[in-house]
C-alpha cells in the first residue's frame, strides 16, 4: 500500500465532509433518523483521517527540520575550513 500524501488525505476529508453535509441536510430537513447515523459516521471517520493527516505532517516538520540540521552544519564546516 503507498502512503498518501497531505494533500489526498485533505482532499478525502473534504470529500467526507460534503458527503456528511448532505446527509445532515436530510437529516435536519427531512427527519430521517438513518442519516442522522450517516452523518456521526462520517465525523468519526474524519476524526481519524484528520489525526492521520496531522501525524503525518508533524513527522514531515521533523524531517525538514533535520535536513535543515544537516545543512546547517555542513555550512559550519565549511566555514571553519575557511578560516
Amino acid at each position: 500500500m503507498t502512503k498518501k500524501t497531505v494533500v489526498q488525505m485533505v482532499a478525502d476529508i473534504a470529500t467526507l465532509v460534503a458527503e456528511a453535509l448532505l446527509e445532515a441536510e436530510a437529516f435536519e430537513s427531512k427527519g430521517n433518523k438513518s442519516a442522522g447515523g450517516r452523518v456521526r459516521k462520517a465525523l468519526q471517520s474524519i476524526r481519524g483521517l484528520a489525526k492521520d493527516a496531522r501525524k503525518l505532517v508533524t513527522e514531515i516538520k521533523t524531517g525538514m527540520k533535520s535536513k535543515d540540521k544537516k545543512s546547517d552544519n555542513a555550512k559550519d564546516k565549511k566555514k571553519k575550513k575557511k578560516e
